[in-house]
């Protein structure tokens, strides 16, 4: 048992006893009074009066007696009421501290399940970090192998162009620090480079077609160029370095308008690893 419910218990029981004694002290005091007020109040003949006196003449009690023993009893009322009251609020008080457990309980089963599940979260990210840091090396690869396969359809000096982007971005990737738990890669920004096309040869163009301006071929011969280095360059999460085309998904970006008639948008890429986006 508790020590606070040990000792309401034992108030309690104090309480009980006082109020058992009140009872029996009451029931004593009725009894003299109604013995008083009968000596008092109830006259008989001169010669019962003789008998009387020599009867109850060792129970007769003085006024200043009687005021005494009103006073007692009005004291004794007084304390009854106090207990009284003094129980009412030990009852208040111990259903309070009832309600006050059962909060605890719930708390603590509640603030238990929240670590339970930090914890689980924790094994997670830590597992998630190292099978990105394991597959790190063999989708590099994996990458490389699929832009040699792109250059080779590629004209020669945008080919030339490509793999000193690759030289540039392999030996920034062996100079990144190591990941360590707790701490995050910082992000390595590719370098830019400017975009140019490659001439091509003219080609007869039919008399019908006269009226289509020279600069929308152009347009077109630039867009295409320019997705073909996207889809083999920017591939690439400049947060954590992520190449695997299954993990970087190609969106349009509505902010970038190449041309207003057909409706062409530039690209955006965003990593499914760390949710980078660029473009």
């Amino acid at each position: 048992m508790d020590p606070e419910r040990k000792d309401q218990y034992e108030a309690t029981k104090v309480q009980e006893k006082n109020r058992e004694e009140l009872d029996s002290y009451k029931e004593l005091l009725k009894k003299e009074l109604d013995s008083i007020k009968n000596l008092v109040g109830f006259k008989t003949t001169e010669n019962n009066a003789s008998q009387v006196s020599n009867t109850t003449s060792d129970k007769v009690i003085s006024p200043e007696e009687y005021e005494k023993l009103k006073e007692e009893n009005r004291t004794l009322r007084f304390k009854n009421n106090s207990l009284v009251s003094a129980t009412s609020v030990l009852k208040n008080d111990n259903r309070l501290l009832r309600e006050n457990i059962e909060t605890l309980k719930l708390e603590n089963s509640n603030l238990s399940e929240l670590e339970n599940e930090i914890t689980r979260l924790k094994d997670v990210i830590i597992k998630l970090e190292k099978g990105r840091l394991g597959l790190r090396p063999k989708e590099i690869k994996e990458i490389s192998e699929e832009e040699e396969l792109y250059n080779q359809d590629l004209p020669m000096d945008i080919s030339n162009k490509i793999k000193k982007l690759i030289k540039s971005d392999d030996s920034t990737e062996l100079s990144a620090p190591k990941v360590h738990k707790g701490f995050t890669v910082p992000p390595i920004k590719s370098k830019k480079f400017r975009r140019k096309t490659t001439p091509k040869p003219e080609k007869k163009i039919p008399e019908d077609f006269n009226s289509i301006p020279s600069k929308d071929s152009t347009t077109y011969s630039k867009l295409d160029a320019e997705k073909i280095i996207e889809e083999t360059v920017r591939r690439k999460c400049p947060t954590c370095l992520n190449t695997n085309p299954k993990y970087i998904r190609e969106f349009n970006d509505k902010s970038n308008i190449l041309m207003q008639y057909p409706r062409i948008y530039g690209k955006k890429y965003k990593c499914g690893i760390c949710t980078t986006e660029w473009k």
